[in-house]
């Protein structure tokens, strides 16, 4: 099997060598590959559909070079991170084998850019394709730890059987990402190994490693997940425990609504709030009051009937008493994360005030710290642009003077030219106590490894597998920019709201 996939791949490679040293391109790719270059969005999506469209070995050639920029390609242009991340997703869209060979080729022979090999790898996995399941085994040894964790991912997704090997020897690796990975994946290749899923959700070392499988259980361990789940909320940490009311929510039985209402009185009153909107979604009961739940489920439960859908059902919540912008405050482990870029400088129009976006936000933070202060609350705070500076090296209960501490620290001046938004949440978001998020942003981030609302989003919830952060963002911004912050709190769990 090994020695025939290898044998494949060396016929790609001599098939993709014209492409690689020659500047020749094929009549229809002329036009793309202008359109590949130019400065708008709307051009560059139309370069790399008919890239998607002629669906061959130059045409993979064009869309990996702009996968590979690192430099703007002028001064009109937006970061070269915005280009790839606009460009990815038709590199996932490529059919022809021989197109997606090219790709694979970028996972073996790109040595200088580790990150063009992890997204070449995390292509693979969308092609489903087992022809590229020899160069992901290879990529399992790849010097680079993103490129190993996304290998293990894609292994799992194309559902690759020689992997298996390699697979159950990085299911001790010490990386929480490639150890849960290889797990995940050894059950996506061979339900046997469902146990070994089941083993790790109960007593892997890491409580993000037994997360991130337990949000796997309903596809590798189908009939026991719902037992995983109910097990999972005495975990010793939070993050299993949410997940299991995650897991709960999509799960139609009266023994999941008496899991759920247990977990009502989490210690973690995040994960309670949780149960809280999941009760009301899978019952379709608009009950707020926790203490009600026993009572009314007492009375009902013989006879209750699951609605047949509850998709358009909206969570209702008791009035909070602090809220960021009208998101509640549930939580008692909580980070707020300031823009300080030149954009916050901008007024808020919708207020019909004179005040600038960062003082829009400043606003509301000093009435959330005035209202949390001598409370049991721990709070961070970090601020970015170019950088991320976070207030001390851990979360703080906030007292009158380190409430004035936090305070001076989140009035430095929005004087950044750009804002990195991948640098700092990918920081918070690995914090170990927190477990919600206030995101502040003026729009689209302007520098970093991702910056795209697509690209961006999907990054911080394969990360926010392990750590379950509940990420609420608020995008101080015009309406067209809100879709590049909207899915960072729509894909976890969180809330977003937008003032232009």
């Amino acid at each position: 099997m090994f020695a025939h996939r290898l044998a494949s791949f060396a016929i790609t490679a001599a098939l993709c060598a014209p492409y690689l040293c020659s500047q020749k391109l094929p009549d229809e790719l002329h036009d793309a590959q202008g359109k590949l270059e130019h400065r708008l969005e709307d051009q560059v999506q139309a370069g790399a559909q008919v890239c998607v469209d002629t669906n061959s070995v130059p045409a993979a050639e064009l869309l990996l070079d702009v996968m590979a920029r690192t430099t703007q390609l002028s001064r009109n242009h937006l970061s070269a991170a915005h280009y790839r991340d606009v460009t990815f997703e038709y590199v996932t869209k490529l059919k022809d084998i021989y197109a997606q060979r090219r790709v694979a080729l970028e996972v073996r022979k790109n040595r200088k850019n580790a990150f063009a090999r992890q997204w070449a790898a995390e292509a693979l996995g969308f092609y489903g394709q087992l022809d590229h399941g020899a160069t992901l085994v290879a990529a399992l040894a790849d010097k680079d730890l993103g490129v190993r964790r996304w290998a293990a991912w894609s292994l799992g997704k194309i559902r690759f059987e020689p992997a298996l090997g390699k697979l159950k020897a990085l299911a001790n690796h010490a990386d929480d990402l490639v150890r849960g990975n290889a797990i995940e994946a050894l059950a996506r290749i061979d339900p046997q190994f469902s146990g070994t899923v089941q083993a790790a959700i109960r007593d892997d070392k890491s409580g993000g490693v037994r997360a991130a499988l337990l949000a796997a259980a309903p596809e590798v361990c189908q009939a026991e997940c719902e037992a995983l789940a109910v097990a999972a909320l005495k975990d010793e940490d939070w993050r299993p425990r949410m997940q299991a009311v995650d897991n709960l929510r999509s799960t139609k039985t009266k023994t999941s609504v008496d899991a759920l209402i247990t977990a009502l009185h989490d210690a973690r009153p995040a994960v309670g709030t949780r149960a809280l909107t999941s009760l009301q979604k899978l019952t379709g009961q608009p009950i707020v009051q926790k203490e009600v739940w026993p009572k009314w489920w007492a009375d009902n439960r013989e006879t209750f009937q699951f609605p047949e859908s509850s998709d358009g059902a909206k969570p209702k919540r008791a009035d909070a008493t602090v809220a960021f912008e009208g998101i509640p405050l549930d939580s008692d482990h909580v980070a707020f994360v300031l823009d300080k870029s030149i954009w916050m400088q901008k007024p808020v129009q919708s207020s019909g005030k004179q005040e600038t976006r960062d003082a829009a936000a400043m606003e509301e933070l000093r009435e959330v710290v005035a209202k949390l202060t001598d409370t049991e609350v721990e709070f961070s705070i970090w601020v970015y642009n170019e950088e991320a500076q976070r207030l001390g090296k851990k979360s703080t209960r906030l007292t009158k003077k380190s409430a004035a501490r936090a305070l001076k620290f989140a009035e430095t001046e929005a004087t950044g030219k750009e804002k990195n938004v991948w640098l700092v949440l990918e920081e918070v978001v690995m914090e170990p106590s927190i477990d919600t998020i206030y995101y502040i942003s003026s729009g689209e981030a302007d520098a970093g490894l991702y910056v795209h609302g697509n690209r961006l989003g999907r990054h911080i919830a394969d990360l926010n597998r392990f750590y379950k952060k509940t990420i609420h963002s608020i995008a101080y911004s015009e309406k067209g920019f809100f879709r590049h912050v909207q899915p960072i709190s729509d894909l976890t769990g969180g809330t977003f709201r937008g003032i232009e």
